[in-house]
């Protein structure tokens, strides 16, 4: 997992570790902070601001397919993005460390457009299905009771 800015900042050290093991990566990440938030105040924060300007850029040359965000406690799913707009083969960013957390009844919103279903009022989890024999990931956003809530497909970067 990354370290949104409280031990290592978004640029110099950790970010050049993480250039070189981009080249030989996975097609996922995680991290603690939210590029894409759901929540007007978090996405004026600086570590919001400090993710666009070093995480993304990275995240689109590097090709991920997903994104795992956390810190406002909420659902949300992106639509694919790549540099801040919709496109079929980018990454989605899923969120936001809502499983364990009391339901954050912050207001959210989706002034950009880019946020394909959120909600700030449920607990649930992802489970994450990948198909090698077709090259495809599955993500499936489950609240407690079982109950799907979400699910998109995507292919997996070869």
């Amino acid at each position: 997992s990354l370290d949104a800015g409280y031990q290592e900042s978004f640029h110099g050290d950790q970010l050049t570790w993480w250039k070189n093991l981009n080249d030989n990566h996975t097609n996922h990440t995680i991290y603690w902070s939210s590029d894409y938030p759901t929540e007007s105040d978090v996405y004026e924060s600086l570590q919001t601001r400090d993710g666009l300007a070093y995480w993304v850029p990275e995240i689109d040359r590097a090709g991920y397919r997903s994104a795992w965000e956390n810190h406002v406690h909420a659902f949300k799913r992106t639509f694919p993005l790549t540099d801040g707009n919709i496109h079929e083969n980018g990454t989605i960013y899923l969120g936001e460390g809502s499983w364990g957390a009391y339901p954050n009844l912050t207001p959210l919103y989706n002034d950009t457009g880019y946020i394909a279903t959120f909600s700030a009022t449920i607990n649930q989890f992802w489970v994450v299905h990948i198909n090698h024999s077709n090259n495809t990931v599955v993500y499936t956003a489950v609240v407690n009771n079982g109950t799907i809530i979400d699910q998109v497909e995507q292919k997996l970067k070869v």
